[in-house]
């Protein structure tokens, strides 16, 4: 909003056109950050690996904010792998980890198909660079495959910030 200002100064209006944390109420989208990598990553790692492709740098506005991150893939298996250790990180920091993500199939060639959807809210309370990635192993052997084959479309990571 304008403020008028009159007196001998001769002034007659003041603009700022920078948004202050009061001109936005909760929940408001302060930014949108988005990731996509259109090539595929595959491993047989039974260790902890980053998924390559799977990360977003997002730089908060406000200390308040939560940032909410949506992470989305086409994925399939082959050999024995029916589960997962999947940890999502900010920094070196696990913010989120599940043990056992589970398949449809085991054995074989395309023994499990499926679309990877995560989300998680973080509330980082910085106003410097977050950096969100990916990690994964193998619980037993075979490959991991993200973004691969013909009916995927690219690995996708948003994270958005939202006003606190």
């Amino acid at each position: 909003m304008p403020t008028e200002i009159s007196g001998a100064t001769g002034v007659s209006k003041v603009q700022s056109s920078a948004i202050e944390t009061g001109d936005l109420p909760t929940g408001s989208v302060v930014q949108v950050v988005a990731s996509e990598l259109n090539t595929s990553f595959s491993t047989n790692s039974t260790d902890l690996v980053d998924v390559t492709g799977m990360t977003v740098t997002i730089t908060p506005q406000f200390s308040s904010s939560k940032i909410l991150l949506s992470l989305q893939c086409g994925t399939m298996v082959n050999g024995s792998v029916t589960q997962l250790t999947i940890k999502l990180l900010r920094g070196s920091t696990i913010i989120k980890e599940n043990s056992g993500y589970s398949y449809p199939a085991a054995g074989g060639w395309n023994a499990g198909i499926a679309g990877f959807n995560y989300l998680h809210l973080d509330s980082p309370n910085t106003t410097s660079a977050v950096t969100y990635k990916l990690q994964q192993e193998n619980e037993t052997s075979g490959y991991m495959h993200w973004n691969y084959g013909s009916n995927t479309k690219g690995m996708t990571v948003i994270a958005q910030e939202i006003a606190g």
